[in-house]
């Protein structure tokens, strides 16, 4: 099948059509380092190696690609910085492809963690990695900002209206009106100073200027997320961060995210979003 739609299936749609997975027969559909990472980082004992084991071999014998960036490659190929050379980052992803291998040989849960050991494999070191890579998202991001940013704007709404109900300007909350120098110059700085990389201004805005555009959707969910949380006064939830990364793989106005969690509803674009029953008519699955 060719329409020139790339899909990219989140985490729970792999466990939802894991036994359909064969059935795939296309080159425009894919799951990403993060969906295996998601996987794999589950199996902490019997029960869930038991569950989760053959949805790795499902995922392995099928035709679904696999795209080969960490989230912090995904930021950084968009300003042409290239992560390759540091040392953490093409370990974590060997390690991850490892794992994969690994637990489709092994009987059970001991035999896989006795596999992991005898690799020389540390769940603990890359779980420490991923934590530090995603603290850094988070801080660039500064979502929790934004949110009370919104909250007081949308309190002194309601009070200047004194009224039940208020108007929002989709503009100026749903994107942000910042130059985009100053949108873009957090997340780079992030990248750069957590792969301790040296730099001068002028190699600082030569990677800013070479910024491709294709963090569109990613950062159009923070913005809607964070003004989804400041319009509710909600909590920001630990596994939102998860969620809103998965839109790093949406690099393209043709990629679509399936899924069936709500959260895509509201940070993803309606032609970037699909629910899971319509993407199996669309195989015919």
């Amino acid at each position: 099948m060719s329409n020139g739609k790339r899909y990219y299936l989140d985490t729970n749609v792999i466990y939802a059509i894991s036994s359909k997975l064969g059935n795939i027969n296309s080159n425009n559909v894919a799951v990403s380092l993060l969906v295996l990472w998601e996987i794999l980082s589950g199996v902490t004992n019997q029960s869930t190696f038991q569950r989760r084991k053959p949805v790795v071999e499902k995922l392995r014998r099928s035709k679904v690609r696999v795209y080969p960036y960490l989230p912090v490659e995904c930021l950084a190929i968009a300003f042409k910085v290239d992560l390759s050379e540091i040392g953490s980052i093409p370990n974590q992803k060997e390690e991850i492809f490892k794992q994969m291998n690994i637990i489709c040989i092994s009987k059970d849960y001991e035999e896989y963690i006795d596999n992991l050991h005898q690799e020389d494999i540390d769940i603990a070191s890359i779980m420490e990695n991923e934590k530090k890579q995603e603290s850094f998202i988070r801080e660039s991001l500064n979502i929790e900002n934004k949110q009370q940013q919104i909250e007081l704007k949308l309190q002194k709404q309601r009070r200047d209206e004194k009224t039940e109900y208020y108007v929002t300007n989709t503009d100026d909350l749903f994107l942000d009106t910042r130059d985009e120098y100053q949108i873009y110059e957090p997340i780079l700085q992030e990248i750069l100073d957590v792969c301790n990389f040296s730099y001068t201004v002028d190699e600082f805005k030569k990677c800013l200027n070479a910024y491709d555009g294709s963090l569109t959707a990613y950062l159009l969910g923070v913005n809607l997320y964070a003004f989804e949380r400041g319009r509710h006064g909600d909590q920001v939830h630990r596994n939102d961060y998860t969620d809103i990364k998965h839109l790093l793989y949406l690099r393209s106005e043709n990629d679509i995210i399936v899924s069936n969690d709500t959260i895509y509803t509201k940070l993803a674009l309606p032609h970037q979003h699909m629910k899971v029953d319509e993407f199996e008519k669309i195989f015919g699955l």
